[in-house]
């Protein structure tokens, strides 16, 4: 089943798109999954462990490549892309927030996010500012100086979250966003999450949890690798 965008242009389209690991026997973790995806929507996947949720995050992210199938990006066919092709428009394009937090422990807030300049290659230029702007944008402009170890776990996923919008990526990939936190401080990331996709910024989030994936504009449901209708 081809799962269509609702509405606005198309970011990214995957057609037939398969991926399998091992030969004997070989898993399935992805089979048959066709999706667009309009640019500016909110999008939630929602299954299980196992479901092949996070193999699709990562094909999308440019982190794996599918087994068969094609996966359009902006109209490029990053299928065809070579390795550093690859990782370049990653770098550009993409934004990444995970369940663990990725942050290192004798950075400040500040620094974690201006990290994100070594991986896309930005200009010097006001890199601060720019990073305590992004810090600024999810509610941390008094947290720029501290490190993790001074902040809290909702604290730490939004300067992950800053980090992952420094460089104006195109596509917002979070997996498992609010895996790691408490009710109210997940509450609160999925209120920064809005926000930004309030700035027109298209959003994919795994999840396995339904009261999460409700926060999207539009929800999917997998299962054993394949992609269905409203859970």
């Amino acid at each position: 089943m081809m799962l269509p965008a609702s509405g606005g242009s198309t970011i990214a389209r995957l057609r037939n798109v398969g991926r399998t690991f091992g030969t004997d026997p070989a898993v399935h973790a992805l089979v048959d999954v066709s999706l667009d995806i309009a640019a500016g929507a909110w999008l939630s996947i929602v299954g299980p462990s196992g479901s092949g949720k996070s193999t699709l995050l990562n094909i999308m992210g440019l982190l794996d490549r599918p087994t068969s199938g094609s996966y359009t990006l902006d109209d490029v066919d990053v299928s065809r892309l070579t390795g550093s092709e690859r990782a370049a428009k990653r770098a550009a394009d993409i934004g990444f927030v995970f369940q663990a937090f990725h942050l290192l422990p004798y950075r400040t807030a500040v620094e974690n996010v201006m990290l994100a300049d070594l991986y896309s290659g930005g200009s010097r230029h006001d890199r601060r500012a720019r990073a305590a702007a992004a810090l600024e944008s999810v509610g941390l402009a008094d947290r720029l100086e501290h490190v993790p170890s001074k902040l809290s776990g909702g604290e730490m996923q939004r300067v992950a979250i800053a980090r992952a919008v420094y460089t104006n990526p195109r596509l917002l990939l979070c997996d498992e966003p609010t895996g790691n936190l408490d009710r109210v401080s997940g509450e609160v990331v999925l209120e920064v999450i809005g926000s930004m996709h309030d700035t027109g910024l298209t959003i994919v989030m795994i999840t396995h949890d339904d009261e999460v994936a409700a926060h999207a504009q539009r929800r999917l449901r997998i299962v054993d690798g394949r992609l269905g209708g409203p859970p």
